[in-house]
């Protein structure tokens, strides 16, 4: 019981260290979600080219190199970059930035749309500000394993076509949550 009442002062002298830093800021969301992705990189950092972001990695080389490698079994006969625009927009970056530099922006950036788009809805979800804030801080930190076998994780610690996908869903809920039928619709394209 002891502990329970000691987690609890915890939880709340952080909830309300954040509402003070809220209150003194004009971005009060922004500056909530540079928190909490200070603390996903903290609790889950950046991997690097692992798991299938090898994958969107050879698909975005292969734009960059316009082609370079088209004789590969896994282009040869087509390959799911035929059903994505992940590759058009991430191969001028790769070819700018380099693989490695280029996946990790994108990564950081997809994080941050993730994070927004979380605060913005379990705040219009949760109407009360610190129950909304242990939500996020619980999301932010506890891994969400989905798949078979949870191969699959929201908010991975790596770059793929779904982070990006993770973060517009979210904001499609926002819209609907605030009755945007038409902001819906185009966060879904």
């Amino acid at each position: 019981m002891r502990n329970d009442s000691i987690t609890v002062k915890w939880i709340d002298a952080i909830c309300h260290k954040i509402s003070v830093l809220e209150s003194g800021s004009r971005y009060p969301n922004l500056s909530f979600c540079l928190i909490l992705l200070t603390l996903q990189c903290i609790f889950r950092p950046y991997r690097g080219l692992v798991h299938d972001a090898r994958l969107y990695g050879l698909q975005a080389l292969d734009q960059a190199q316009n082609g370079g490698f088209s004789q590969d079994l896994f282009f040869a006969f087509g390959s799911q970059d035929s059903f994505s625009v992940f590759s058009a927009l991430m191969g001028p970056l790769v070819a700018f930035m380099g693989l490695q530099a280029s996946f990790w922006l994108a990564y950081i950036l997809s994080s941050l749309l993730f994070v927004y788009a979380e605060v913005r809805l379990i705040r219009n979800i949760l109407p009360d500000r610190w129950l909304a804030n242990v939500a996020l801080l619980t999301l932010t930190v506890v891994p969400l394993p989905y798949g078979g076998w949870q191969i699959f994780g929201v908010q991975e610690g790596f770059f793929t076509a779904r982070l990006i996908g993770e973060g517009f869903l979210l904001l499609v809920l926002v819209a609907v949550t605030e009755n945007r039928k038409l902001k819906a619709f185009l966060y879904i394209l």
